[in-house]
């Protein structure tokens, strides 16, 4: 099998060797992060996605992460083939589908979400 995504080289890869997330990863229409920074100054979290595209998303948006250090802040990290954002010192987990929505709705809706809603 061949799969590719927008913006990289395709890959050879065999069916039999991948696994099932790995497999959903390559045939999903789903937002996949591949890669996702925090930034102090403005205090905004970058993320990047597969084909590309760059999302904003305001630590205001985050209920979790309001009393959060810099430091673990700085600790985001994709998970699930880029399908969640995680703070795993924190113990909280965003879907990033949902923040992408979230975030298209932010001037209509004001209210900080929770983890606990988006997963």
């Amino acid at each position: 099998m061949t799969a590719g995504m927008p913006g990289s080289d395709f890959i050879k890869i065999e069916k039999s060797r991948l696994t099932p997330m790995e497999l959903w990863a390559f045939t999903t229409d789903e937002p996949l992060v591949k890669l996702v920074e925090f930034d102090e100054h403005s205090r905004e979290f970058v993320a990047t996605l597969r084909d590309g595209q760059r999302f904003v998303f305001a630590l205001s948006l985050f209920a979790e992460l309001a009393k959060a250090t810099d430091d673990q802040l700085h600790s985001v990290t994709a998970i699930n083939m880029g399908s969640a954002l995680a703070w795993p010192e924190l113990d909280v987990h965003y879907s990033v589908k949902n923040l992408i929505e979230t975030s298209a709705n932010i001037n209509k809706e004001r209210a900080p979400i929770s983890s606990k809603t988006v997963l």
